[in-house]
């Protein structure tokens, strides 16, 4: 497999801010010279979730890169989380009815009182850390 040009920080810096201002995959692949497909791989890379760029919806309520929980592994958009498992190579996935609780779960223990999440506070016990 042939390897692309490697990343720079301003790159990565636009590519964020970008998202955040609710720009599709292909308008920041224009703005910064890369393919659609670098910038999809890149967002995977740094597990920022794309959907809303790929759908051409914009965040609603947060910025996935405003996330400050630990655990948190992976967001898939108003579907489920997926979170560092108990166990030493598992995982936990949170699935959701519906995008409205899916979106109250990660503003509420994603961004803000992630020490109150029911998983993160199983976790922290993992960890022996209160």
């Amino acid at each position: 497999m042939r390897k692309g040009k490697a990343w720079s920080e301003d790159e990565d810096k636009i590519l964020i801010d970008s998202i955040r201002s609710g720009f599709t995959a292909k308008q920041i692949a224009q703005k910064i010279g890369r393919s659609e497909k670098a910038v999809g791989y890149r967002c995977s890379r740094l597990h920022i979730d794309v959907a809303e760029t790929k759908n051409k919806t914009q965040p609603k309520a947060f910025d996935l890169a405003d996330v400050k929980c630990p655990f948190i592994d992976m967001l898939f958009r108003g579907k489920s989380i997926k979170c560092e498992g108990l166990g030493e190579s598992g995982y936990i996935i949170l699935g959701y009815k519906n995008e409205t609780e899916w979106m109250n779960h990660v503003n509420r223990y994603c961004n803000r009182e992630y020490k109150e999440c029911p998983v993160a506070q199983a976790l922290y016990k993992k960890y022996g850390e209160n």
